[in-house]
């Protein structure tokens, strides 16, 4: 009788054990699926349901799922923030009306956003991107009142006097962007986007800083080397762009830039070899075809440079300059 108990108990937390595991085994979309199918709505379930569409990158289904939650609290400005963000998510991926969408929503219920701060800071980013700049700012304005250290409010409000010209409020906003956060990258971009629009030297200093934030990042190091060789310093430059194709061997961009350095340098033959690989990477990017057609004129290789003018007109019939040059190599291989 007593090993009877024993084995009751042992049985009884087997069992328990056994309940537990098959509880936090993850459901997966189909199951829930099959159970909301019963219980439309619960939104246990569909918040469930929600994140792993979230998870899996599925931002359109995960909308669906998250509008049936709203449905039951449709004041919750949490909830239609979550929408919003989401929605800005797609348009990140390419899905460019879902900008609108986002915006629209956050422009709903006024009343419920005006203190929302993750709200407003959003509806700052939309509002510049769709040029509406007096909203963009006061939106910005009422988040820097709840907190006055944001990097990102600074940021994009800078964004918006560059845009709206006023070059020395913008430079000031990108400065304090970078004081609030010393690791903003894109703070750094701009600035060295505006001081060489300004032909100030300083330019440099801030393409430097931005590559030494993040030496991997092609972006950066592009702007960097194509500052350099807009003021001359040509081997300053070479080396930015080598960087690049250090970590992508065939950056069409990179190659290009390092043809025309060598052109200019009159090594035909290199510069030749670095606009087929921008080509080999973009085989429609007419002034390479042009570019490398030079190289080849300069090196009387006129059949070869005649195809590149020929397949220049191809992709571009209105490039002025392939026409003259395809011009003169027919009347030199008439002689």
């Amino acid at each position: 009788m007593k090993y009877l108990f024993y084995l009751i108990v042992l049985c009884f937390i087997f069992s328990c054990q056994d309940k537990k595991k098959s509880n936090s085994t993850p459901r997966t979309i189909s199951e829930i699926s099959k159970e909301l199918i019963e219980n439309p709505n619960d939104t246990v379930l569909l918040k469930l349901r929600k994140q792993l569409f979230l998870q899996k990158n599925n931002f359109e289904a995960a909308i669906i799922d998250h509008k049936k939650i709203i449905s039951f609290d449709s004041t919750n400005i949490d909830l239609l923030f979550e929408l919003a963000n989401i929605q800005y998510q797609v348009a990140l991926e390419g899905k460019n009306e879902y900008y609108k969408k986002s915006l629209n929503t956050l422009s709903k219920n006024e009343f419920l956003n005006k203190n929302h701060f993750s709200s407003l800071l959003l509806r700052s980013e939309l509002n510049y991107i769709f040029g509406n700049y007096k909203e963009s700012l006061s939106d910005i304005n009422k988040v820097l009142k709840i907190d006055p250290y944001l990097a990102k409010a600074y940021f994009y409000k800078a964004l918006n006097y560059k845009d709206l010209g006023l070059i020395e409020k913008a430079i000031s906003n990108f400065q304090t962007t970078i004081e609030q956060d010393p690791k903003f990258i894109k703070a750094y971009e701009q600035l060295g986007f505006l001081y060489s629009e300004l032909n100030n030297s300083l330019a440099e200093l801030y393409f430097n800083n931005a590559v030494l934030l993040d030496s991997s990042n092609i972006k950066m190091l592009y702007n960097k080397g194509k500052y350099l060789q807009d003021v001359g310093k040509f081997n300053e430059a070479e080396k930015c762009y080598k960087s690049i194709l250090k970590i992508d061997a065939f950056n069409e961009f990179a190659n290009y830039n390092l043809g025309y350095l060598k052109y200019i340098k009159s090594d035909y033959e290199l510069a030749a070899d670095y606009f087929s690989d921008a080509l080999y990477t973009n085989p429609k990017y007419s002034n390479a075809f042009f570019s490398r057609g030079m190289c080849f004129k300069k090196l009387k290789r006129y059949h070869e440079a005649s195809k590149d003018f020929i397949k220049t007109l191809e992709i571009d019939s209105s490039f002025f300059s392939a026409k003259e040059e395809l011009n003169l190599i027919k009347e030199k291989l008439k002689k």
